[in-house]
């Protein structure tokens, strides 16, 4: 499915959580009390979606959205 390097690994990452912060899925009571810097990342993986993710990691856009919600 996936042909997994450091770079590869990341985009995935990246696309996942561009994917759960999109979806609400994620828990802003637990960031705001436990994280610093989330505005940032928020940020930073406005660009990484899961087309951009799949294309990176030469799979299809579908594979990523699997790969986040099962």
């Amino acid at each position: 499915m996936f042909d997994s390097t450091s770079v590869t690994d990341m985009a995935l990452f990246n696309g996942i959580m561009h994917a759960i912060l999109a979806n609400n899925r994620h828990n802003p009571d637990f960031i705001k009390e436990l994280t610093e810097g989330f505005a940032e990342l928020q940020e930073h993986l406005k660009e990484w979606t899961p087309a951009r993710a799949s294309v990176i990691c030469g799979s299809n856009e579908e594979s990523v959205p699997r790969c986040r919600f099962g």
